[in-house]
């Protein structure tokens, strides 16, 4: 780890974070970082190995990067990823400030008087909806001729907001950098994941000593792959811009009519849409090539199965209506899916995290103890309380608290696992953490108070997780473990890169805001749901004593909703079935990732892909044997490789275009994830 690479590796995070972050507003590149395969970092990866490495080692050799050097630089560039776009700081400010400007405009919450629940330290100008921090943030100043500099950010009263907020994001960064330490070395060394996000990052890294590109430029195949995905992307591209003169090789394809017209009743159930409209993703394609093929076929027939069983479901009378912030009978069944899960994962790697764990609570050391493992271990369960506790001051009773935060970390861990391991690169879990609090709890139970501090504690730290930091930093270790760099020096750095990333997204997102306006809060089911809370207990006459209920009573008064306890205890099961039948048998095809996607939308899209990877990988294997799988792994690392700079020409086209007339471009980038 030299100081070059840790220098461009923070100038990288934080550029990622304010760029991203800019350019949701401007919309001149359309998706900087969509996903946890964010193509400018992979491709400009790309660009540094083919073009600017061999350039630099031209002029004088020294100057090169080495392997070592580029994965660090990648791994902390991933760090700041988590900040911009689709990230932490894309509904912060509106989080923390909108809900008490749209107070004023929702009779039902004025008449529950839901804001009195919200405790002063989490909302701008402590909630008063006169301030004029909050007034010139909802307005916004664009067309102003006087022209909006940083200097005219109410700074004191952000400043007085982050007092709570920053501790408690950067704890919960602390907490997950951590987390990806502690596993990382039982995911590298002992059960040996695929890492197929990090593999072909690998594969570009391997350099060649005399030129200073990478090896596999050498290999044919990879540039077959790469010059067809290229071409395919360069002409739909020019299609999207150009439809009359273009060509187009389609990639979408659309039986809607016909499967609704053969299936009009089954089309009608929740994810059929997607069968009748598969889309052909080339990286989704060679990421499931990647991987073991029961995890690509699990995948690729995963939204097949949840649409014949909601079918059913439907038929037989099970009530399936629900809410993503709510809950219902899919959203438990999948967060059931996701405890049995990370039970199994816990299971496998027991012995390094009972060893870990001892040491750093008991300091009983053993050989096989690993020292950065047991400081991520302390730094981890210190983050963990101190946010219990940040929450717990301000006034949300601490069962709650501890339920809120250990579900969001477990969210963020098995999707850290589901990258590591079945090459997943864009998700949103169907559950959600608040649906889950209410079905354990019981909405009658949990409390208005408690639904609404939740709801914005979610709206500002991140309502999906598409970009949450954990997977993003175990790939980036498991990059730089290949190059031989440890782990905890990657992980301390990467802490600090974060918190410069924050700081300057922080400033760039506060200029965005009150210059351009802000009005979107994203509390707005959760507080419709406080508010019918609010309603229910008063026509029971419990309100009152539902809301000076805490601490170990509100434990004791839980009162677990029946669906909830069916529905999470069958995806509990399933998984724990489906992963003990796969130790035990080697025919056994199926793999639980399979019951985690049941039902998101955001990976029935990518079903056909995965499903064709696998059966690529099949037909290769079994006809080819193992050196046509090693040989058509090259020509997938091109295909990848094709894709994001494909993705990448169109992002600098866009820019251009955007510079020269100050008109957005065509979004054609975002058929590579969206």
């Amino acid at each position: 780890m030299t100081l070059r690479s840790v220098v461009m590796g923070i100038l990288g995070a934080v550029l990622m974070a304010a760029i991203g972050y800019l350019n949701r507003y401007l919309g001149a590149l359309t998706h900087l970082t969509r996903g946890h395969f964010p193509i400018t970092v992979f491709g400009g990866l790309f660009v540094v190995m083919a073009a600017i490495n061999p350039a630099l080692g031209a002029i004088r050799r020294r100057w090169s990067f080495r392997p070592a050097e580029l994965a660090v630089m990648i791994a902390l560039t991933l760090v700041g990823c988590n900040l911009a776009d689709a990230g932490l700081m894309r509904h912060f400010t509106q989080g923390v400030a909108l809900p008490v400007a749209d107070y004023q405009t929702k009779p039902h919450w004025k008449k529950a008087q839901l804001i009195e629940y919200v405790p002063p330290a989490m909302f701008l100008a402590g909630g008063d909806p006169d301030d004029p921090a909050l007034l010139k943030l909802t307005a916004g100043s664009k067309g102003d001729p006087a022209g909006f500099g940083l200097g005219d950010i109410p700074w004191p009263e952000w400043i007085k907001l982050m007092a709570f907020w920053g501790p408690m994001i950067l704890l919960f960064a602390t907490a997950s950098i951590s987390l990806a330490v502690i596993v990382h070395r039982n995911w590298c060394a002992r059960e040996r994941l695929r890492y197929p996000i990090a593999s072909f990052a690998t594969m570009l890294l391997r350099q060649d000593p005399e030129r200073g590109s990478a090896s596999i430029f050498r290999n044919r195949l990879f540039w077959l792959g790469f010059a067809v995905l290229v071409g395919v992307r360069v002409i739909n591209g020019l299609h999207e811009w150009y439809p009359r003169e273009m060509i187009e090789i389609p990639l979408r394809f659309d039986f809607l009519s016909a499967f609704n017209k053969a299936f009009p009743v089954f089309m009608k159930t929740p994810q059929a849409s997607y069968l009748a409209r598969p889309i052909i993703f080339p990286t989704a394609i060679a990421l499931a090539f990647l991987v073991a093929k029961d995890i690509s076929f699990s995948m690729g027939i995963s939204n097949l199965a949840s649409a014949v069983t909601f079918y059913f479901m439907i038929r037989a009378g099970v009530r399936m209506s629900s809410s993503a912030s709510v809950g219902g009978a899919n959203e438990w069944l999948t967060f059931g899916a996701f405890v049995g899960f990370a039970m199994m994962v816990i299971y496998i790697g027991r012995r390094h995290y009972w060893l870990t764990f001892r040491r750093a609570l008991a300091f009983i050391g053993h050989r096989e103890s690993e020292i950065p493992s047991v400081r991520a271990a302390r730094a981890f369960l210190l983050s963990m309380l101190g946010m219990i506790a940040m929450l717990a001051l301000v006034g949300l009773s601490w069962p709650v608290a501890a339920g809120l935060i250990f579900a969001v970390v477990l969210m963020h861990f098995v999707m850290a696992r589901m990258s590591a391991e079945c090459g997943v690169f864009f998700f949103m879990p169907a559950w959600t953490v608040l649906g889950v609090l209410i079905g354990a709890f019981g909405a009658d139970k949990l409390g208005p108070g408690p639904i609404v501090i939740v709801g914005v504690f979610v709206a500002a730290m991140g309502p999906g997780p598409w970009e949450c930091l954990m997977p993003y930093i175990t790939n980036g270790l498991k990059m730089t473990e290949d190059s031989s760099v440890r782990s905890g020096r990657v992980a301390t750095v990467a802490i600090v890169a974060f918190a410069l990333a924050l700081a300057v997204v922080l400033m760039v997102g506060l200029w965005c805001g009150y210059y351009y306006g802000q009005g979107d809060s994203m509390v707005v089911a959760a507080w419709n749901e406080a508010s019918r809370s609010v309603n229910r207990l008063n026509t029971l006459g419990t309100l009152e004593q539902v809301n000076a209920t805490s601490g170990w009573a509100h434990l004791a008064a839980m009162r677990p909703e029946s669906d909830f306890i069916w529905a999470a205890g069958v995806g509990l099961l399933l998984v724990l079935a489906c992963s003990t039948l796969r130790l035990r048998f080697t025919w056994w095809p199926l793999h639980p990732v399979i019951f985690l996607v049941f039902g998101a939308w955001s990976m029935a899209k990518y079903c056909p892909s995965f499903l064709i990877g696998w059966a690529l990988k099949t037909g290769v294997s079994h006809f080819g044997g193992s050196r046509a799988y090693r040989q058509a792994v090259i020509l997938m690392a091109g295909v990848i490789a094709g894709d994001v700079l494909g993705g990448s020409i169109f992002m600098v086209a866009n820019v251009i275009y955007y510079m020269a007339t100050g008109v957005r471009g065509l979004e054609y980038v975002k058929s590579y994830i969206l």
